[in-house]
């Protein structure tokens, strides 16, 4: 028997449906006892206007879980379900780490240590396509001329230099930084 949405209604006895509650429950059971496997998908699925759909995508190397929303095509993107319910990397907001945001855009946090101009950073995740900011604040506070700031950023990792701005020595400054992008 397939399942069917309208057992029980307000009104059913509950020993008159219970045959029909139990064809219910067998009918679910057939999506593996309560939970469900996903095999990656190459892009996301079309969806009808009166569906959802369900789906596993590659998201930055990683499988990610996503939602499709109602009439969409082929490879509209969908909503990040993997991001909503878990941090993930570190899981804590100790550094590194990172976390989907519920817009699907991804955060990814560290404190590394630069000991001069031009360093690169990588991210602990790279990101889709691109970072679109990156923040750095140094963890001890410097000195009235010392700096820190970023150079350039891509998906994959940022440049950052830290120095003195009244002399043109490096400065070993660790800093902890925040990243986000696709």
């Amino acid at each position: 028997m397939a399942y069917d949405s309208t057992i029980p209604k307000a009104t059913d006895v509950m020993s008159a449906s219970q045959s029909q509650i139990q064809a219910n429950f067998a009918a679910l059971n057939s999506v593996g006892n309560g939970f469900m496997l996903f095999d990656q998908q190459a892009t996301s699925p079309a969806t009808s206007a009166t569906q959802f759909g369900m789906y596993v995508e590659s998201s930055g190397g990683s499988p990610v879980l996503f939602v499709q929303e109602p009439s969409a095509i082929v490879g509209d993107p969908g909503v990040n379900l993997t991001g909503m319910l878990t941090a993930l990397g570190s899981g804590t907001i100790a550094a590194p780490g990172w976390c989907f945001l519920s817009s699907g855009l991804r955060m990814v946090w560290g404190r590394p240590t630069s000991n001069g101009s031009n360093v690169t950073v990588n991210f602990t995740q790279a990101f889709t396509t691109t970072s679109f900011a990156v923040f750095v604040s140094p963890v001890v506070t410097l000195g009235a001329n010392d700096y820190v700031t970023v150079v350039s950023h891509g998906p994959s990792s940022f440049v950052v230099t830290t120095s003195a701005r009244t002399t043109t020595t490096t400065k070993s400054v660790v800093f902890n930084y925040l990243a986000i992008g696709d």
